[in-house]
Protein backbone atom coordinates (compact mmCIF):
# COMPACT_ATOMS: atom_id res chain seq x y z
CA UNK A 1 0.00 0.00 0.00
CA UNK A 2 1.46 3.68 -0.83
CA UNK A 3 1.82 5.65 1.82
CA UNK A 4 0.36 8.92 2.04
CA UNK A 5 2.80 12.03 2.60
CA UNK A 6 2.29 13.67 5.91
CA UNK A 7 1.82 17.83 5.27
CA UNK A 8 2.08 20.78 7.31
CA UNK A 9 3.35 19.88 11.47
CA UNK A 10 2.24 16.76 13.49
CA UNK A 11 -1.11 16.74 14.83
CA UNK A 12 -3.14 15.61 18.38
CA UNK A 13 -6.92 16.40 18.96
CA UNK A 14 -6.46 18.35 15.84
CA UNK A 15 -4.30 20.68 17.07
CA UNK A 16 -0.49 21.10 15.74
CA UNK A 17 1.57 19.44 18.92
CA UNK A 18 3.86 22.14 20.28
CA UNK A 19 7.76 20.94 21.02
CA UNK A 20 8.08 19.44 24.62
CA UNK A 21 4.47 19.08 24.77
CA UNK A 22 3.56 16.06 27.08
CA UNK A 23 0.98 13.67 25.32
CA UNK A 24 -0.42 10.40 27.01
CA UNK A 25 1.58 7.63 25.00
CA UNK A 26 -2.26 5.47 24.59
CA UNK A 27 -3.95 8.93 23.25
CA UNK A 28 -1.02 9.32 20.70
CA UNK A 29 -1.61 5.99 19.19
CA UNK A 30 -5.31 5.79 19.67
CA UNK A 31 -5.57 8.47 16.73
CA UNK A 32 -2.41 7.68 14.60
CA UNK A 33 -1.83 4.06 15.08
CA UNK A 34 0.90 2.12 14.93
CA UNK A 35 2.67 0.13 17.28
CA UNK A 36 2.06 1.25 21.10
CA UNK A 37 5.45 -0.36 22.93
CA UNK A 38 7.91 -0.90 20.21
CA UNK A 39 10.36 1.88 20.53
CA UNK A 40 10.26 2.48 16.44
CA UNK A 41 6.65 3.10 15.59
CA UNK A 42 6.23 2.43 11.59
CA UNK A 43 2.39 4.35 11.25
CA UNK A 44 0.49 1.89 8.14
CA UNK A 45 -0.08 4.01 5.66
CA UNK A 46 0.88 7.02 6.58
CA UNK A 47 4.61 8.06 5.77
CA UNK A 48 5.69 8.52 9.27
CA UNK A 49 7.76 6.97 12.30
CA UNK A 50 7.54 7.69 15.72
CA UNK A 51 10.63 7.02 17.49
CA UNK A 52 10.38 6.57 21.29
CA UNK A 53 13.36 7.02 23.43
CA UNK A 54 13.98 6.96 27.40
CA UNK A 55 16.29 5.23 30.20
CA UNK A 56 14.96 2.21 30.28
CA UNK A 57 15.98 1.16 26.92
CA UNK A 58 19.37 1.03 28.61
CA UNK A 59 18.94 -2.37 30.23
CA UNK A 60 18.95 -3.51 26.76
CA UNK A 61 22.40 -1.79 25.43
CA UNK A 62 20.38 1.30 23.78
CA UNK A 63 22.27 4.11 24.83
CA UNK A 64 20.46 6.92 23.58
CA UNK A 65 21.83 10.58 23.95
CA UNK A 66 21.58 13.85 23.25
CA UNK A 67 24.91 15.04 21.43
CA UNK A 68 26.02 18.54 21.64
CA UNK A 69 25.77 19.53 18.21
CA UNK A 70 22.09 19.23 18.74
CA UNK A 71 22.14 16.12 16.88
CA UNK A 72 20.20 12.99 18.45
CA UNK A 73 21.95 9.14 18.55
CA UNK A 74 19.15 6.80 18.89
CA UNK A 75 20.13 3.12 18.86
CA UNK A 76 18.64 1.00 16.59
CA UNK A 77 15.82 -1.90 18.32
CA UNK A 78 16.89 -5.63 18.51
CA UNK A 79 17.27 -6.99 22.27
CA UNK A 80 19.16 -9.73 21.46
CA UNK A 81 22.03 -10.74 19.26
CA UNK A 82 23.73 -8.84 16.46
CA UNK A 83 21.34 -5.45 15.33
CA UNK A 84 19.89 -6.02 11.47
CA UNK A 85 18.96 -3.19 9.38
CA UNK A 86 15.22 -4.77 9.27
CA UNK A 87 11.41 -3.36 9.82
CA UNK A 88 11.82 -0.60 11.89
CA UNK A 89 15.77 0.05 11.76
CA UNK A 90 15.20 -0.34 8.06
CA UNK A 91 12.41 2.15 8.14
CA UNK A 92 14.85 5.17 9.68
CA UNK A 93 17.93 3.81 7.35
CA UNK A 94 15.84 4.76 4.32
CA UNK A 95 13.42 7.02 5.51
CA UNK A 96 14.67 9.97 3.76
CA UNK A 97 15.33 8.04 0.34
CA UNK A 98 11.13 7.06 0.89
CA UNK A 99 10.29 10.78 1.64
CA UNK A 100 8.85 9.17 5.06
CA UNK A 101 9.04 12.05 8.16
CA UNK A 102 10.47 10.92 11.34
CA UNK A 103 9.15 12.60 14.67
CA UNK A 104 11.01 11.98 18.20
CA UNK A 105 9.16 11.24 21.89
CA UNK A 106 10.99 11.05 25.15
CA UNK A 107 10.08 8.90 27.60
CA UNK A 108 12.01 10.02 30.43
CA UNK A 109 9.10 12.35 31.58
CA UNK A 110 7.89 11.30 35.23
CA UNK A 111 4.56 10.76 34.64
CA UNK A 112 3.51 7.18 33.95
CA UNK A 113 2.34 6.53 30.44
CA UNK A 114 3.28 10.24 28.88
CA UNK A 115 5.95 11.50 26.39
CA UNK A 116 7.67 14.74 25.33
CA UNK A 117 7.14 15.70 21.86
CA UNK A 118 10.30 16.45 21.08
CA UNK A 119 10.16 17.50 17.15
CA UNK A 120 10.81 16.62 14.01
CA UNK A 121 14.18 14.90 12.44
CA UNK A 122 15.97 13.52 9.87
CA UNK A 123 19.11 10.66 9.42
CA UNK A 124 22.27 12.10 9.40
CA UNK A 125 24.22 9.53 9.41
CA UNK A 126 24.43 5.23 10.35
CA UNK A 127 26.56 4.11 12.66
CA UNK A 128 27.83 0.79 14.04
CA UNK A 129 28.90 0.10 16.93
CA UNK A 130 29.65 -2.70 20.04
CA UNK A 131 28.09 -2.97 23.18
CA UNK A 132 26.06 -5.94 24.93
CA UNK A 133 22.65 -6.73 24.76
CA UNK A 134 19.57 -8.07 27.07
CA UNK A 135 21.46 -10.64 28.36
CA UNK A 136 25.16 -8.84 28.61
CA UNK A 137 26.57 -10.87 25.14
CA UNK A 138 28.99 -8.82 22.86
CA UNK A 139 26.70 -7.69 20.16
CA UNK A 140 27.13 -5.27 16.88
CA UNK A 141 24.90 -2.39 17.51
CA UNK A 142 23.41 0.48 14.75
CA UNK A 143 22.84 4.06 15.60
CA UNK A 144 21.56 6.48 14.20
CA UNK A 145 22.33 10.21 14.28
CA UNK A 146 19.25 11.94 13.79
CA UNK A 147 19.33 15.51 12.63
CA UNK A 148 16.70 18.29 14.21
CA UNK A 149 14.67 19.57 11.45
CA UNK A 150 13.81 23.61 11.58
CA UNK A 151 10.44 24.17 10.46
CA UNK A 152 10.56 28.07 11.49
CA UNK A 153 9.37 27.48 14.88
CA UNK A 154 10.01 30.21 17.37
CA UNK A 155 12.97 30.07 19.08
CA UNK A 156 12.12 32.21 22.64
CA UNK A 157 12.30 29.08 24.79
CA UNK A 158 16.02 29.14 23.41
CA UNK A 159 16.10 32.66 24.75
CA UNK A 160 16.84 33.82 21.34
CA UNK A 161 14.12 36.17 19.87
CA UNK A 162 12.90 35.26 16.15
CA UNK A 163 13.89 38.07 14.62
CA UNK A 164 17.67 36.67 15.41
CA UNK A 165 16.83 33.73 13.03
CA UNK A 166 19.26 34.84 10.16
CA UNK A 167 18.91 33.80 6.27
CA UNK A 168 21.89 31.67 5.05
CA UNK A 169 23.25 29.67 2.34
CA UNK A 170 22.44 31.73 -0.28
CA UNK A 171 24.56 30.12 -3.28
CA UNK A 172 26.01 32.53 -5.59
CA UNK A 173 27.70 32.61 -7.92
CA UNK A 174 30.67 34.58 -7.34
CA UNK A 175 34.68 33.43 -7.26
CA UNK A 176 34.83 29.76 -6.33
CA UNK A 177 31.09 29.53 -5.92
CA UNK A 178 31.54 29.81 -2.69
CA UNK A 179 28.52 30.41 -0.04
CA UNK A 180 27.75 33.68 1.62
CA UNK A 181 27.70 33.62 5.63
CA UNK A 182 25.86 36.41 6.85
CA UNK A 183 27.82 38.51 9.19
CA UNK A 184 25.29 39.47 11.58
CA UNK A 185 24.75 35.91 12.05
CA UNK A 186 28.23 35.05 12.88
CA UNK A 187 28.57 38.08 15.25
CA UNK A 188 25.47 36.61 16.95
CA UNK A 189 27.46 33.22 17.31
CA UNK A 190 30.36 34.80 18.93
CA UNK A 191 28.33 36.97 21.44
CA UNK A 192 26.06 33.46 22.56
CA UNK A 193 28.94 31.57 22.26
CA UNK A 194 32.05 33.66 23.50
CA UNK A 195 35.73 33.46 21.76
CA UNK A 196 36.99 30.32 23.69
CA UNK A 197 37.27 27.24 21.23
CA UNK A 198 34.22 25.30 21.94
CA UNK A 199 36.33 22.02 21.03
CA UNK A 200 40.40 22.82 22.81
CA UNK A 201 39.24 25.60 25.05
CA UNK A 202 42.33 27.54 22.87
CA UNK A 203 41.57 31.33 23.79
CA UNK A 204 43.91 33.74 21.15
CA UNK A 205 43.13 36.43 24.32
CA UNK A 206 45.54 34.87 26.47
CA UNK A 207 47.67 33.47 23.86
CA UNK A 208 48.33 36.90 22.03
CA UNK A 209 47.24 39.48 24.67
CA UNK A 210 44.98 42.65 22.74
CA UNK A 211 45.86 41.50 19.54
CA UNK A 212 44.25 38.63 19.71
CA UNK A 213 41.64 39.42 21.89
CA UNK A 214 37.74 38.92 20.22
CA UNK A 215 39.03 36.57 17.57
CA UNK A 216 37.51 33.31 17.13
CA UNK A 217 36.50 31.43 13.89
CA UNK A 218 32.81 30.14 13.53
CA UNK A 219 31.81 26.79 12.77
CA UNK A 220 28.50 26.13 10.99
CA UNK A 221 27.55 22.31 12.03
CA UNK A 222 25.47 21.74 9.20
CA UNK A 223 26.84 22.39 5.57
CA UNK A 224 25.70 25.57 4.10
CA UNK A 225 26.53 25.23 0.76
CA UNK A 226 23.95 23.75 -1.12
CA UNK A 227 20.42 25.46 0.12
CA UNK A 228 18.79 27.78 1.82
CA UNK A 229 18.06 27.13 5.73
CA UNK A 230 17.39 29.73 8.63
CA UNK A 231 19.64 29.58 10.82
CA UNK A 232 19.85 30.09 14.94
CA UNK A 233 23.01 31.10 15.89
CA UNK A 234 22.72 29.10 19.47
CA UNK A 235 21.71 26.06 18.00
CA UNK A 236 23.33 25.76 14.59
CA UNK A 237 26.64 27.49 15.20
CA UNK A 238 29.96 26.83 17.21
CA UNK A 239 33.28 28.96 17.81
CA UNK A 240 36.28 26.73 17.23
CA UNK A 241 39.89 28.05 16.61
CA UNK A 242 41.45 27.92 13.68
CA UNK A 243 43.23 24.58 13.48
CA UNK A 244 40.01 23.11 15.06
CA UNK A 245 38.18 24.61 12.11
CA UNK A 246 40.53 22.83 9.54
CA UNK A 247 40.54 19.64 11.26
CA UNK A 248 36.47 19.15 11.32
CA UNK A 249 36.09 19.75 7.55
CA UNK A 250 39.46 17.38 6.83
CA UNK A 251 39.17 14.28 4.89
CA UNK A 252 35.78 14.89 3.14
CA UNK A 253 33.62 14.10 6.45
CA UNK A 254 32.46 16.87 8.54
CA UNK A 255 33.01 15.26 12.17
CA UNK A 256 30.82 16.33 14.79
CA UNK A 257 32.45 18.09 18.18
CA UNK A 258 32.30 15.36 20.09
CA UNK A 259 34.10 13.29 17.55
CA UNK A 260 37.09 15.76 17.46
CA UNK A 261 37.35 15.69 21.03
CA UNK A 262 37.79 12.36 21.09
CA UNK A 263 40.66 12.43 18.83
CA UNK A 264 42.45 14.22 21.21
CA UNK A 265 41.77 12.48 24.14
CA UNK A 266 38.67 15.34 25.69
Amino acid sequence: MDKTPLVGPLTFDGKPIAEMQLIKRADLHREWKGNSTSGISVLGSDAIIFVFSGDAGKSFGYQDAWMEDGRFRYYGEGQLGDMVLLRGNKAIHEHVKNNVRLFIFDSNTGVSGHVLFRGEFKLDQLGEDRGTDSRDQDRRRYYFDLLPIDNDEETESEGIESQDLFDEGWKREIKNNQSERNREAVKKAKDVHGTQCQVCRFDFGLTYGPHGQGFIEVHHLLPISNRRRKTNPKRDMRVVCSNCHRMLHRGGKLLSIEELQQLMGK
